[in-house]
């Protein structure tokens, strides 16, 4: 019985999350796309900009302009499979990303790729 009511309870909560989720009010954009003076913004559009071509050589000039313009740059490896033709082409193209890059983050697998 009293697991019976927790259930309840607990698909009364999420029903409770969903409305207000459903019926919030928009959140309000601010006219101005600038960054604040002094942070440089990299936004990538893709989750695997280094997996192909014309998008590959972008990312590497991209890297190196924010790295010349004294940006700190994070590199999450984020290995899929399904968008490299072989875990040896994804190692590669994320090692000539490297001399750009300040932090790398990865788990075992993408690091020992980069290795």
């Amino acid at each position: 019985m009293l697991i019976r009511a927790l259930i309840v309870m607990l698909v009364a909560l999420n029903l409770g999350v969903a409305a207000w989720w459903a019926w919030r009010p928009e959140p309000r954009i601010e006219a101005s796309t600038e960054p604040p003076s002094g942070i440089a913004r990299l936004r990538m559009l893709d989750e695997r900009p280094v997996s192909a071509s014309p998008s590959r050589e972008s990312t590497y000039r991209a890297l190196e302009r924010a790295k010349q313009a004294g940006c700190r740059v994070v590199l999450d490896v984020d290995y899929r499979s399904m968008s490299w033709n072989g875990p040896e082409e994804a190692g590669l193209a994320v090692r000539l990303a490297l001399p750009f890059v300040d932090v790398l983050i990865g788990n075992q697998l993408e690091l020992k790729l980069v290795a």
